[in-house]
Parts: structure tokens; sequence; C-alpha cells
């Protein structure tokens, strides 16, 4: 929602003639069953006759508003989200309430997460995060005006999630596509990948000036 429809209006400028179906299930689809022509799918992929294209790569971070933690218990070790509100993406076939964390010495730890709400959309987590409702963990590149605003900060900071996940534009084989579906795939390979490196080098460099701030903090 956040970087693929930004793009839209310029496409449709391009390609007036074409009509696009957007679908924002979290599922993961069989493209040829339901007759959708481009996917987007975070995580490693099995192998198929898709052709895809990586465009980004998605890390997992945790946030709470300053109003949540200035009410909040202490909070400086992943176990000590055990005394918190934590707030989970949920949906039938997934629940994100494991999450696993790497120590500034390199041990990794899970903790598993028991929600204090739950919803099956990324932006209703967000909000609800804003509003004080408790601890999120998601990707800081679908937050960054939050951050900016003060309206999330992030938590737990020196405890890094384990792994990035890449993330994938997937489509039928050149062969299979319509002369349409090509001129999308080109264009939001391109302009998508564009905008998710733009970003992810501003989350780094913020990233890094927080960590440079928490350690004039603290000497």
């Amino acid at each position: 929602q956040r970087y693929l429809l930004p793009l839209l209006p310029k496409l449709k400028q391009l390609f007036p003639e074409i009509v696009i179906d957007i679908n924002l299930d979290d599922r993961v689809v069989d493209l040829i069953e339901l007759g959708i022509d481009i996917a987007l799918r975070v995580g490693e992929l099995p192998d198929s006759s898709l052709v895809a294209r990586r465009i980004g790569t998605k890390s997992w971070s945790c946030f709470a508003s300053p109003a949540y933690l200035k009410q909040a218990a202490k909070l400086e070790v992943p176990s000590d989200l055990a005394a918190h509100q934590c707030l989970i993406f949920r949906h039938q076939k997934l629940a994100m309430d494991c999450w696993h964390f790497r120590s500034p010495n390199g041990e990794i730890e899970t903790q598993h997460i028991v929600a204090s709400s739950s919803t099956d959309d990324g932006r209703t987590l967000v909000e609800l995060a804003c509003m004080g409702m408790g601890i999120i963990r998601v990707d800081p590149m679908l937050i960054q005006p939050e951050l900016r605003a003060s309206q999330l900060v992030p938590v737990l900071a020196k405890w890094q999630h384990t792994d990035p996940a890449p993330i994938h534009l997937v489509c039928l084989g050149k062969d299979a596509r319509s002369r349409a579906v090509n001129e999308v795939w080109q264009y939001l390979s391109e302009h998508l990948s564009q905008a998710l490196a733009a970003v992810e080098s501003d989350t780094n460099r913020s990233s890094v000036m927080r960590h440079n701030t928490y350690l004039l903090e603290v000497e």
C-alpha cells in the first residue's frame, strides 16, 4: 500500500488502456489457478515455473508509542515482553506470535508472544500502536512517516531480528504473459525496486543516527 500504490498513477498515464485489479490478500496463492498476473512475495521462494525478480529486503524491529512506554513496565531484554501489551499480525493460516532476536553478543532468542490484540491488516497494527495500544514488530520501511513524527519509537534496539527476508516480484514466464502484463512487470521491476532501495537507505541512515544518539546519552 505504501510503496506500490503511489506508482500506479504514472503507470496509468503511460498505459491508459491497462486495467489494474489489486488484491491485498496476504495469503500465498496459486497465480495460475486464480488468474493473477503479478504478485509480491516476502521470503525465500520455492522452485516453480514463475519468474522472480528480487526488488528489496524486508526486516523487522520492535516499536511502540511514547505514550505507551511512559506508563509501561521496563523493557530492556526480549523476556520483558511478557509483561507488555503486544500486537501481532494474524490471519486464518498464520500467526506471527514468535519473535526472534539476535542479542548484542550474537545469541539467538525466541519469545512466544501472547497477544493483547491481533489483526490481519498491517496498517491497522500500525494505527493501534500509534494510539498507545502496545508494541508491534514491523518492517521499519513501512512506518517512516510515523517515525519521523515520533508517533512510534524503537524499542529493544540492541536486539536485532535474526535474518532479513527477500522481497520478490513474481510473474508467469515471458511466453505466458500478455503485452500488458509484460509492460506492467517491467515498470514495477524498475520503479518499485528503486522506491524500496531509497527508503531502505534512509532507514539504515536513521538507524545509525538513533544508535549514535543513544551512545552519546549513555556516555
